[in-house]
């Protein structure tokens, strides 16, 4: 997926890949609390 980012919308986008636990470009640590841990497989 080729990907475009508005210069008006990177703020947004760089929310929402923090809240994908996803680094941001400006080296925002990713929101912990829209972060769902994955289930531990024993």
């Amino acid at each position: 997926m080729t990907e475009w980012i508005d210069p008006r919308y990177s703020d947004v986008v760089a929310e929402l890949r923090a809240w994908q636990g996803e680094p941001d470009r400006r080296g925002l640590q990713p929101v912990r609390g829209f972060i769902v841990p994955e289930p531990d497989e024993d």
